[in-house]
């Protein structure tokens, strides 16, 4: 089997932040190359080219285990280290999938969150684990989780089996846990992924809308002013990955504020995690405010939960005294603190006032 082989001429990336794909790079074919070298050290999935229905991975300087141990989002350092590009038609990908060996009976964990709450910290103290097997944010669940309503049914089902075989495959097949720490948009897909592994650990990492919203409008400048890049995403990027946006009152994109926008992500998030909970998917749900103030008492449960030997929890405690994001475009020093960016009273009103105005289409949403 035979895949195509790309030297990366230039890279590009409109913002650091947003999801993995294949118009990151400027390419340049280099040929062909035997299938194997996709399960070389140095090669990692990075994303899809749905145009060509073919699947995207990088060649990094690092090895892939590297990344995975190093890397607060592994999206983030793929793109940073990125040498040249493979790609796979989405059949040859299926096919070599199936050929690879995970660990039975390991369980295997799914980290959702709201985002902003202690998830990359969590996957930190988890990677302190010599027999756990954590990656943070491998960004193709984030695109597939856009698209899914383009593809088939089995055909979706098989690109998220495929992809959650090639994220957790490592050389060494033996581990007592493997964990994947998602954006917060996935866990619109966490239904088909119980599906494939129906025994999984399912964790939810929640923190409260007002202190998220503080955080997050922080971290992404939410509210500085809106730029051309910032207008070109809610109009046809955030659609994609916050369904919510699309059942709301018929403002649509222009007529919300920026806290409005913040309220709809966050509640996007949270109405699909309680759909889900609805449905029969079981969850541990974990605090921010418990995470961060009572870290050992939460890692036990979660630790209870999955299976790992409570006696790793003085092991992942030191991860707790570092900056999480520390080296990405979020790392705590980088963010500016000026109060132009703050929350304030007026933005917790227009908050609260589009819950209060949409209460029944949520109470829906949540309900059916």
């Amino acid at each position: 089997m035979q895949i195509k082989r790309y030297d990366i001429v230039r890279k590009r990336k409109r913002h650091l932040t947003f999801h993995a794909a294949v118009e990151d790079f400027r390419l340049r074919y280099a040929g062909t190359a035997p299938a194997s070298v996709l399960f070389d050290d140095c090669t990692s999935l990075y994303c899809l080219d749905e145009r060509k229905q073919e699947v995207v991975f990088v060649v990094t300087r690092d090895s892939r285990e590297e990344l995975i141990e190093r890397e607060p989002f592994l999206y983030h350092g793929q793109f940073q280290q990125a040498d040249s590009v493979l790609t796979i038609s989405y059949e040859q990908f299926f096919e070599l999938a199936r050929s690879i060996p995970l660990t039975p009976d390991a369980p295997v964990m799914f980290i959702y969150s709201v985002g902003r709450c202690g998830s990359t910290l969590l996957s930190n103290a988890l990677k302190t684990i010599n027999d756990v097997h954590c990656v943070s944010e491998p960004d193709v669940f984030t695109q597939l989780m856009a698209s899914r309503q383009q593809y088939p049914k089995e055909q979706f089902r098989q690109l998220c089996d495929s992809a959650l075989r090639f994220t957790l495959y490592r050389k060494d097949p033996y581990v007592r846990c493997y964990a994947i720490k998602f954006r917060n948009f996935v866990v619109q897909i966490a239904d088909v992924l119980d599906q494939l592994y129906p025994q999984s650990k399912n964790v939810f990492v929640y923190r409260n809308m007002i202190e998220w919203a503080r955080s997050y409008a922080r971290a992404f400048r939410v509210f500085s002013f809106r730029t051309s890049v910032a207008m070109l995403a809610l109009q046809h990027v955030w659609p994609n990955y916050v369904p919510l946006l699309r059942k709301m009152e018929p403002r649509w994109v222009l007529g919300y504020s920026n806290a409005e926008y913040l309220t709809i992500l966050w509640l996007s998030v949270v109405t699909r995690y309680l759909k889900l909970v609805r449905s029969g998917i079981s969850f541990l749900k974990i605090r921010y405010r418990d995470l961060k103030n009572h870290p050992q008492r939460t890692l036990k449960r979660l630790f209870a939960y999955t299976d790992i030997p409570l006696a790793e929890v003085d092991t992942c405690l030191a991860a707790f005294q570092k900056d999480s994001q520390q080296g990405t475009m979020l790392d705590r020093r980088a963010l500016d603190r000026s109060k132009r960016l703050e929350l304030t009273e007026k933005h917790i009103d227009e908050m609260l006032g589009l819950i209060k105005s949409n209460a029944d289409s949520l109470k829906e949403e949540v309900v059916h």
